[in-house]
């Protein structure tokens, strides 16, 4: 357990630290993030830190404790007195400091009970490149210096898995190292011989069987016919010591060389036909055209994403993909519309040209679409209204009320509008009439029943009065002109 620091994992949340040790000021408090030093600490109490922002997930984060050595807490001078805060200053000073260079040994590469220096798990850095033969090796060394271009390319092409292999059956390496004459007749033939690592499972049969390893060396001409899968195994060819143990199994060899000839061992570059086979496409990529795939497939065809394809009895799933034509393309593609012309896919749409809708019924009142032909039918037709208001009607013939009043109706205009009973109380009311032998001069084309209705004063005696000067079309009455 740390003395001096105390470690944490950001969350991306989290911006305040438990310090978990004690300190004599702040500023021997300081906190990393991934190694990178924090600045703008604040401290919300003695036992809490706290960044300007949280620190990402899964980050290092360190608050530590670093005491200031440059100069003595406390300076003792002669003759002076000692007290417990002047003790204890010095002494915690002193205290920190051990706890932390105790800290630093611990996290430091030391040497284990088996007197060898061991890191703890933990990467060396900022080493120098080495110079002298037992110096340490970096990794810009080892890439970029002792490894060439070329070495790097062949270490990068070669087979793990058969490199592996054979390293895993040393054994049978060491014993085909001991029949020197055949290894070397093998030898001749090390180009064919390296296309067998190919095949590390009937290599390692091989190698089990030291006796016949001298009976490789008398088929050359079948280990040739292995070679014929030469370039799966190119990156192999290096490794000659374990190569030659392929020698070691003459009949297993010439099974090999066998199934070649009778196109029943399956070569990664040669052309084979596959009966009831699985191909792990995890790890396998199969090539080719559409043309080809469609040649090879017997119940149906493929089809590609650019080229123009004809689907029948195809479901396509709109969810997860966009048909993008025009209208006309669409209404191209659909044999069983109705009607001509395009079809429109829109609120509102803004038809063209002269299209058509059913006529609806007179008097059909619903959010159907009206053609001109039911427009002009209901503006001809003749219709009672109740409860009605118009707004600048224009009506033409008669008008038949039904004995029902006309009300809200506006003072005239013109001589041919309508009078209101407003109105003509006005203009009786502006009438000078004293008397009935002012009305002589007056001519009356209305009905003086009306007429009587509205004025109000002297009393007619009789009709005679005002006969012979005005000129009435009927019997008015009495009338009382007391007002006029």
């Amino acid at each position: 357990m740390a003395l001096s620091y105390q470690n944490y994992t950001g969350d991306g949340t989290t911006t305040q630290f438990s310090i978990t040790f004690t300190y004599q000021n702040t500023s021997e408090i300081s906190v990393t993030v991934d190694g990178v030093a924090q600045t703008g600490l604040t401290f919300p109490s003695s036992s809490t830190v706290q960044l300007t922002s949280a620190p990402a997930s899964s980050t290092l984060v360190q608050v530590r404790r670093t005491t200031d050595l440059t100069a003595r807490a406390v300076d003792f001078a002669s003759g002076s007195v000692l007290t417990e805060e002047d003790l204890d200053n010095s002494a915690i000073q002193t205290f920190h400091a051990a706890q932390e260079a105790t800290d630093r040994v611990a996290d430091a590469i030391y040497q284990d009970t088996d007197l060898n220096w061991t890191a703890q798990n933990k990467r060396i850095k900022n080493v120098a490149d080495p110079s002298a033969a037992q110096d340490a090796v970096t990794k810009n060394y080892l890439e970029n210096t002792w490894l060439s271009t070329a070495d790097k390319a062949q270490l990068n092409a070669l087979n793990l898995t058969n490199l592996n292999s054979v390293a895993n059956n040393i054994s049978n390496v060491n014993t085909v190292a001991g029949n020197n004459t055949n290894i070397s007749t093998v030898a001749g033939i090390s180009g064919n011989i390296s296309t067998v690592a190919g095949i590390s499972g009937d290599v390692t049969t091989v190698a089990a069987d030291a006796a016949d390893i001298g009976a490789v060396a008398g088929i050359s001409a079948n280990v040739t016919t292995v070679a014929g899968i030469a370039s799966n195994v190119t990156s192999v060819a290096g490794n000659t010591t374990n190569i030659n143990a392929v020698a070691a199994n003459e009949t297993n060899i010439n099974t090999v060389a066998t199934g070649l000839a009778a196109n029943t061992v399956v070569t990664v570059d040669g052309t084979q036909t596959l009966t009831n086979k699985s191909i792990d496409l995890t790890d396998n990529t199969i090539t080719g055209t559409i043309a080809e795939f469609n040649a090879a497939v017997t119940d149906g065809d493929f089809v590609t994403t650019t080229a123009t394809e004809t689907l029948t009895n195809k479901t396509i799933n709109l969810a997860n993909n966009t048909l993008v034509m025009t209208s006309a393309e669409l209404s191209a593609a659909i044999t069983d519309e109705t009607g001509t012309s395009n079809i429109v896919f829109s609120d509102s749409p803004a038809l063209t040209g002269t299209p058509t809708v059913p006529t609806a019924a007179a008097g059909t009142n619903t959010t159907q679409v009206a053609s001109t032909a039911h427009v002009l039918a209901e503006r001809t037709n003749t219709a009672t209204l109740t409860n009605k208001t118009l707004s600048s009607p224009t009506v033409s013939g008669n008008m038949d009320m039904g004995n029902n009043k006309i009300i809200n109706l506006d003072a005239p205009i013109a001589t041919t509008d309508a009078v209101n009973k407003g109105y003509l109380t006005d203009i009786l009311d502006t009438w000078a009439i004293t008397n009935p032998d002012s009305i002589a001069t007056q001519t009356f084309n209305v009905d003086f029943d009306c007429l009587g209705l509205f004025i109000s004063g002297a009393v007619f005696s009789n009709e005679n009065i005002v006969s012979p000067r005005v000129d009435l079309s009927r019997d008015f009455g009495t009338l009382d002109m007391g007002t006029l």
